[in-house]
């Protein structure tokens, strides 16, 4: 299940010290696929094709396994650089060439390492994100900043490993060259309660724009373990997880919702211990295998619920 390997790799990657502040940077964007480390002959496939170069995402996908092996398996999609108006459109590209390259119950992760970009690019792409139930993660040599954490807080399942940095927006939309200061603070002003809405559906806390506003854009405010988890930006999004809750109940029944409840219970406490006890590569094969043993009921009530 997706749940259980997006989990896999967050409890891999989470460890991390996170430092105050940091300057925010700015450099080019780019799109690429990550494969999987087992069967192919590389871990990312960058250099693609942008979205309107005429090239198809079949062809692409078509190429992937003579160039990168025949085993070789998409697992996710890595997002690097500033958001832009481009962004958008060359991850929806992106994202038709790992169509049909997955299990039916499988959505490709979104990695992300990005300064920020354009407020209202990053939204859209969120909206883009929370529509495909992708996952989103930040890996631990890498960063989410200002926009970017739009898009990351999106995300059906959140994986924090890197930096994840707040500061107050620098809208690029918002031209000061006929603005008197107060004309401009209005303008500013208006934003807000757009941010807290978006963040809000997302199950974010509404404040985080607050904590925001008290940065300067100059600045970014690395958040640590304890403020994502305050803020309801670390590993779950709550709002994905309600609707998914009701949604599971209604098609399975409440005593199936329950019973994967404690599966899933079960299959992290195996994993966490597995994880610190065992240098073994088959960890998730293991825990699935075991939480099967303990719940026997389980695994008919999960196909008879796909």
């Amino acid at each position: 299940m997706i749940f259980t390997r997006v989990l896999l790799l967050l409890i891999a990657t989470f460890f991390l010290n996170r430092s105050e502040t940091a300057s925010a940077v700015s450099d080019n964007s780019s799109i690429d696929i990550s494969l999987s480390q087992l069967g192919c002959s590389t871990s990312i496939i960058t250099g693609l094709p942008q979205f309107d170069s005429g090239v198809s995402p079949e062809s692409i996908r078509l190429d992937i396994p003579e160039k990168y092996g025949s085993n070789c398996k998409i697992t996710g999609i890595y997002l690097r650089g500033e958001i832009t108006q481009r962004t958008l459109p060359q991850l929806k590209f992106i994202v038709a060439v790992t169509d049909n390259t997955l299990e039916p119950w499988e959505t490709p992760y979104l990695e992300l390492d990005s300064p920020g970009g354009l407020i209202s690019e990053a939204m859209k792409i969120g909206e883009f994100v929370a529509q495909r139930k992708m996952p989103t993660s930040v890996h631990h040599a890498e960063r989410c900043f200002s926009a970017c954490v739009l898009i990351y807080a999106a995300g059906w399942q959140r994986i924090p490993g890197g930096k994840i940095g707040i500061h107050r927006p620098f809208s690029t939309e918002i031209s000061t060259e006929s603005l008197s200061f107060s004309q401009y603070l209005e303008q500013y002003e208006n934003l807000t309660p757009v941010l807290k809405k978006y963040y809000g559906k997302f199950g974010v806390s509404p404040t985080i724009v607050d904590v925001m506003n008290v940065v300067t854009s100059d600045n970014i405010k690395i958040l640590s373990a304890e403020e994502l988890e305050l803020y309801g930006l670390d590993f779950e999004n709550v709002a994905y997880a309600e609707y998914n809750k009701a949604k599971t109940i209604q098609k399975c029944g409440n005593e199936y919702y329950e019973l994967k409840k404690r599966w899933d219970d079960f299959h992290i406490s195996c994993m966490v211990q597995q994880l610190t006890e065992t240098n073994n590569s088959n960890i998730l094969d293991n825990c699935t295998k075991l939480a099967d043993q303990k719940y026997p009921n389980f695994r008919e009530m999960y196909n008879n619920c796909l």
